[in-house]
C-alpha cells in the first residue's frame, strides 16, 4: 500500500490540510477551532477504515488532541496547563499504541548507547533546553505542566526511534519521520504562539502537525513484522 493514495478517506485526509491551510491564510486564527477538528475527525475515520484492527488508545489520544487543538486555537498561553495535560495524555496514548511493536528483548544496551542514539538525545535535549529557557518566562507558574509534557513526549519520540532501530518491522521509517515532524512541531508551536506568531509558522506547523499523525497512522495500517522476523 502507497502512503499517498486516492481512497476516500485519503482524500478526505489531504483536503482537511488544504482548508486549514486556507483558513491560516484568509481568516483569524480563532477561526481554526472550526476547522482543525476536521483533520482530526478525518485521520479517525482512516485508521478505523483501513486498519485490520483497532486499537482503543489511538482514539482515546485523537480525542485528546481533538480538545487540546481547540484550547491552541482559542489562547495557547491562558489554557497552557490543561494544553500541557491533554497533549500529555496524546503522547501517552499513542505510547501505549507503540508498545505492542515493542519487547523487553528490544531494549538492548549495545543499541541504545550506540553512536547515533547518543548524539540523537543529545541533539534532543538541547533543544528541549533551548525551547524551555525561551519560554520560562510565560510558562513559570506552570512548571509541572511543562515537565510532564516533555517526559511524556521523550517517551513517545523514544519509543518511534526504537522501533525504527530493532527494524523488525516494515514501513518502519514512517515512524522515524513521525517523531521528526513531532520534534519540529513541538520546537516552534511555543514560539510560534508565545513569541511571535506569523501565518507562514502556523501553516507550516499545522501541516506538520496532522503530517506525523498520519505517518504514525498509516505505518498501524500497513506495517508487518519482516519476513526473517516471523
Amino acid at each position: 500500500m502507497g502512503l499517498f493514495q486516492l481512497k476516500i478517506p485519503y482524500l478526505l485526509f489531504y483536503s482537511s490540510l488544504f482548508i486549514i491551510a486556507t483558513t491560516i491564510a484568509v481568516f483569524e486564527k480563532l477561526t481554526l477551532v472550526y476547522v482543525k477538528p476536521f483533520a482530526i475527525i478525518a485521520l479517525m475515520y482512516l485508521y478505523l477504515s483501513q486498519t485490520r484492527k483497532v486499537n482503543p488508545w489511538y482514539l482515546v489520544g485523537m480525542v485528546a488532541l481533538f480538545i487540546s487543538d481547540i484550547f491552541i486555537s482559542i489562547n495557547f498561553e491562558y489554557y497552557f496547563a490543561m494544553i500541557s495535560l491533554l497533549i500529555t495524555f496524546f503522547y501517552i496514548s499513542f505510547s501505549m499504541v507503540l508498545k505492542d511493536f515493542i519487547t523487553f528483548k528490544d531494549f538492548k544496551l549495545a543499541d541504545l548507547v550506540s553512536f547515533p542514539i547518543i548524539i540523537s538525545l543529545l541533539l534532543v535535549f538541547y533543544m528541549i533546553y533551548s525551547i524551555t529557557e525561551l519560554i520560562w518566562p510565560h510558562v513559570l507558574s506552570s512548571l509541572l505542566y511543562l515537565v510532564i509534557i516533555l517526559l511524556s513526549l521523550l517517551v513517545f519520540v523514544g519509543l518511534c526511534f526504537l522501533i525504527y532501530i530493532r527494524d523488525r518491522y516494515q514501513h518502519n521509517v514512517l515512524l522515524f519521520a513521525s517523531a521528526c515532524c513531532c520534534l519540529f512541531v513541538n520546537s516552534l508551536l511555543p514560539i510560534n504562539e508565545l513569541y511571535y506568531y506569523t501565518r507562514v509558522f502556523s501553516i507550516i506547523l499545522a501541516i506538520t502537525q496532522f503530517t506525523s499523525i498520519f505517518l504514525l497512522t498509516q505505518f498501524l495500517i500497513v506495517t508487518d513484522l519482516k519476513k526473517q522476523f516471523i
